[in-house]
Parts: C-alpha cells; sequence; structure tokens
C-alpha cells in the first residue's frame, strides 16, 4: 500500500467525476453516502477540513465556534446576530456517524456546489472531493459544506480535495 497509489485514485477520481463507475476495478473505491448538514451559525473555517468523530470533539469544536461568535459580534457589529446567539447546534449520534467539514477558502464569490466522497478499504482512507465555483468579485469569502456520513472506520483517514471553477 503505497501513496503513489493513493495519488492515482486522486487522479482517476479527479478524471472520472462526471462518468459515474468509470473508475478502475483494481482502485475499489466505495461511494459513502452522506446528508448535507445546515449550520448558518460557523465562523472557525480556518483549516482546510474538520473531522469530528466524537461527542467531545463536537462539543469541544462548538465551543471555540460560540467563543470566535462573541469575539467577531463585540468587534464587528452584524445586524441580525440574535439568530446565532440562540443557536442550537444539531444533535450528533458519534457512535453512528462522522462530521466531514469541507472549507473551501475561495476568494470572490465562491461556493462549494457538488460533493463526492469516497471509502478506499485497500489504503484505509477517504476520499472527499468538492467543487468550489469561484468568481472575481472583490470580495473574500469562505464557505464551507458540512457532511454527515457514517461512521468512519477505525484507524481509517481522510483526505479532502478541491477542485476550482471559475466562473469568469
Amino acid at each position: 500500500m503505497t501513496d503513489s497509489r493513493w495519488i492515482l485514485a486522486s487522479l482517476a477520481f479527479a478524471v472520472c467525476w462526471n462518468t459515474p463507475n468509470t473508475l478502475p476495478a483494481e482502485l475499489a473505491l466505495e461511494p459513502v453516502p452522506f446528508e448535507r448538514l445546515e449550520l448558518p451559525c460557523v465562523v472557525l473555517p480556518r483549516k482546510s477540513e474538520y473531522v469530528i468523530d466524537s461527542q467531545r470533539e463536537y462539543q469541544e469544536w462548538i465551543s471555540a465556534n460560540q467563543h470566535e461568535l462573541e469575539r467577531q459580534f463585540a468587534t464587528y457589529p452584524v445586524p441580525n446576530t440574535n439568530k446565532c446567539k440562540d443557536y442550537v447546534y444539531p444533535v450528533i449520534d458519534f457512535s453512528q456517524h462522522t462530521l466531514l467539514g469541507i472549507i473551501d477558502h475561495g476568494g470572490g464569490g465562491s461556493r462549494i456546489t457538488e460533493e463526492r466522497i469516497f471509502r478506499d478499504d485497500a489504503l484505509e482512507r477517504y476520499l472527499c472531493e468538492a467543487v468550489v465555483e469561484t468568481s472575481s468579485l472583490e470580495f473574500v469569502s469562505e464557505g464551507a459544506s458540512w457532511l454527515l456520513i457514517p461512521k468512519i472506520k477505525a484507524n481509517y483517514t481522510v483526505k479532502c480535495e478541491k477542485q476550482f471553477r471559475y466562473l469568469n
């Protein structure tokens, strides 16, 4: 099990993005179902990805996010922030699920428009890909896609990659 096989899998994945069932059989990538979660009051996109796999990690993430929300609102008052002061985060059963956050860090008006997740049992890894559409608008934005997936297998790693589509 080498990293070169993982690179080959990533390249094949990118080539076959819009062509279902065309990945070479030896790569054995299994599609992973997911549910998108709307988390409108999250302001912690400082990492490229989040893999939250336990209630403890989730509570720590919520606390850090709440602290950052309070700091930002104290520094830069924003109209209609009351919805975030009373925001209730979704309950997640981490014995059954893992929460993935894919952050786009795009410039201009960027947003994640597509996601795909695969599991490679041979390499004990998950591959998540996101398509980020971005334009040349002059403001900077960061978007995120929060995905609830079946519990990640023990000792498996997660690798997220982004494909950028420039609209202008």
